[in-house]
C-alpha cells in the first residue's frame, strides 16, 4: 500500500495538472473528487464485498494497489496546489503545514476512538476473562471482525467524502 501510495501522488499531481488545465475551476476539485469517489468505492470492496479466503489474495492485492494509486490524490492534485494560489507566498509553507498537521492531529486523536466506540455498538465484545485472540471462540473472533470492519467504514468514510 505505502508504494503504491508513494506512486499515487505523482499520478494525482499530474491529474490534477491536467485536469487544471482543461478548466481553471473545476479541475483541480474534479481531482479530489475522482480520487475520494475511488478511494470510498475500493475502501468498501476490499473490506465488505471481498470474501477473506486465500483465493482472493490476487484481487485484493489488485484493490489495494488501485486504492493506493487513486485515493492519494486529493493533496498533490488539489489541496496543495490551491493553498499555493489562494495563500500569500510568504505563508504557504506554514499553511500547508498547518493543514497537515489538523488533518494529521485529527486522524490520530479521534480516529482509533471513533471506530472502538463504532465497533462495540456494533457488535464488538471483549471477552470477560481478557483472553487473547487466539483463546477466543471462532463464533465471536468472527463477530468482532465484522463488528470492526463495519466500523472502520462507518468512523472512515463520512469525515473522508
Amino acid at each position: 500500500l505505502n508504494f503504491s501510495c508513494a506512486l499515487g501522488g505523482p499520478i494525482g499531481g499530474w491529474v490534477g495538472d491536467r485536469l487544471s488545465t482543461w478548466s481553471r475551476f473545476h479541475g483541480r476539485p474534479l481531482t479530489a473528487q475522482l480520487s475520494v469517489t475511488a478511494g470510498i468505492v475500493l475502501f468498501i470492496v476490499i473490506l465488505l464485498a471481498l470474501p477473506r479466503e486465500w483465493q482472493t489474495l490476487p484481487v485484493m492485492a489488485t484493490l489495494i494497489t488501485m486504492f493506493g494509486l487513486t485515493a492519494s490524490w486529493a493533496g498533490v492534485g488539489c489541496n496543495s496546489p490551491l493553498l499555493l494560489e489562494l495563500v500569500d507566498e510568504r505563508s504557504t509553507a506554514r499553511v500547508i503545514a498547518l493543514l497537515n498537521a489538523i488533518s494529521g492531529a485529527a486522524s490520530a486523536m479521534f480516529g482509533g476512538p471513533v471506530v472502538g466506540l463504532l465497533a462495540e455498538v456494533m457488535g464488538y465484545v471483549v471477552p470477560a476473562d481478557n483472553s487473547t485472540v487466539e483463546l477466543m471462540p471462532q463464533e465471536d473472533r468472527e463477530r468482532n471482525s465484522a463488528a470492526l470492519t463495519k466500523a472502520l467504514v462507518a468512523g472512515t468514510i463520512p469525515p473522508w467524502g
